[in-house]
């Protein structure tokens, strides 16, 4: 994997410009900057450029960059003609566009933020880069092979999963530092809400996703929670008050569709051709209804003409969840079933909203939903979570169904799900800033 230039030789760039001269009668050293699997030559190389091609040394050994040559778009390649080398992702977790590593990321950055711990934050920052970074590169190798393998989420966009909860994160840590190419994500991000999500004829987002049969033509309560944060932190990355609206005309119109009155609880489901909807208090997806309000909420101006209503609704969903608590402090799986499985993410994110509520002045009646708070962070730390850190009652990733014996018996936990690890993250954390709130 090494090269050596001998004495009196020179690399130039096209303006003529030494950017590397050998120091005659000495011998340098030259190593491969990245190891191509499978590829025995030592050299990766690129080109032919125009002539009034430039780049700076630094970036000159960049594998995230799709270059400008003489034949178009190109990547690097080793010697051997047409063969292309691809950037692949070896881990599971670290680097993967997904939704519920969104969720784990932004509770891990909230936990990061309170107790200063910076390598934590510069951790998930790196994590985000990797999508980031890459992302022109995998439009690019989307075209060129048909299929992205190494950010295929984000560059295949077709449903609002793929999108809006790793970008919501994203942005929320652009409040404190500023991965790569960011603001390029977020503007595809946020151009694939606004004009090109699947929505009814008054604006509400459903889903006819291809690559699932069960999708098509269904709302997902779940679906606040992936496209609403993010269009709130946009609106507070650009000011245009569209998005903010987009995200308050949302709620209004997932109440229209999902709430169930006899339960004041959320269905799962609802179906936009049957025109019905499953009436399963589903856990966590009631879960990702008040926790996303928080975020709407905390983001929205004061002089919003919809802040009355969205916080009138807020008053009213909490009244419904807190209903649901049981003696240990917990909530279940099905909301209103108390023989279905006490869950640990849906409990979190109660706690999470309550405890904003009670904060940020959101709530009415707040001596309730202290005491609410108190209890359930308590069962948590007794009932989910030993010792070792480990956590215990996470539902998995769902379908859904319209008989409650699915989600009580088929739809199972898992431990150390990353869909409730950062939702008990913060989950602790607004806990403990609910404690110094009243202590101040």
């Amino acid at each position: 994997m090494t090269k050596y230039f001998e004495e009196n030789e020179c690399i130039y760039s096209s303006q003529g410009k030494d950017i590397l001269k050998i120091i005659s009668n000495s011998t340098v050293k030259l190593s491969n900057p990245s190891s191509a699997v499978g590829a025995t030559d030592p050299w990766l190389f690129i080109g032919p450029f125009t002539k009034d091609f430039s780049i700076p040394l630094t970036q000159i050994d960049a594998l995230d960059t799709v270059f400008e040559t003489e034949n178009g778009k190109d990547y690097w390649r080793i010697d051997k003609p047409g063969i292309y080398i691809r950037p692949y992702l070896e881990t599971e977790l670290y680097g993967h566009w997904d939704y519920p590593l969104g969720v784990t990321m932004y509770g891990m950055l909230q936990t990061a933020l309170l107790t200063n711990r910076t390598d934590v934050v510069t951790y998930i920052k790196k994590h985000i880069e990797i999508s980031t970074a890459f992302f022109n590169y995998s439009l690019w190798d989307k075209e060129k092979y048909g299929y992205d393998g190494f950010n295929s989420s984000l560059c295949d966009i077709v449903s609002l999963d793929d999108c809006g909860s790793f970008a919501s994160m994203m942005l929320e840590l652009s409040q404190h530092e500023s991965p790569k190419d960011y603001r390029i994500v977020a503007d595809y991000v946020a151009d694939y809400i606004t004009n090109k999500q699947v929505r009814l004829e008054d604006g509400a987002f459903y889903r006819i996703n291809p690559k699932h049969i069960e999708m098509i033509n269904t709302m997902w309560v779940d679906d606040l929670y992936m496209s609403t944060p993010f269009l709130s932190r946009y609106y507070r990355l650009t000011g245009d008050q569209k998005y903010i609206d987009d995200a308050a005309k949302q709620f209004k119109l997932y109440m229209k569709y999902l709430w169930v009155p006899e339960l004041k609880l959320c269905a799962h489901v609802y179906y936009t051709d049957k025109k019905i909807n499953t009436g399963i208090p589903w856990g966590r997806g009631n879960g990702w209804v008040l926790f996303s309000l928080s975020e709407l909420l905390a983001i929205m101006p004061e002089d919003h003409a919809e802040k009355p209503a969205m916080l009138e609704l807020f008053n009213r969903l909490c009244e419904g969840y807190l209903a649901r608590q049981d003696e240990d402090g917990m909530w279940h799986q099905v909301l209103n079933d108390f023989d279905s499985y006490q869950e640990s993410s849906c409990t979190s994110m109660f706690i999470y909203a309550f405890s904003r509520g009670i904060r940020m002045g959101f709530l009415k009646d707040t001596e309730k939903y202290k005491q609410s708070v108190y209890k359930g962070w308590q069962a948590l730390t007794r009932i989910a979570i030993d010792k070792a850190g480990n956590i215990y009652g996470i539902c998995r990733g769902s379908g859904h169904s319209f008989t409650p014996r699915y989600y009580k018996y088929e739809l199972s936990w898992q431990l150390n799900n990353t869909h409730g690890i950062g939702i008990i993250l913060l989950a602790g954390i607004e806990a403990l800033k609910l404690e110094n709130f009243l202590a101040e």
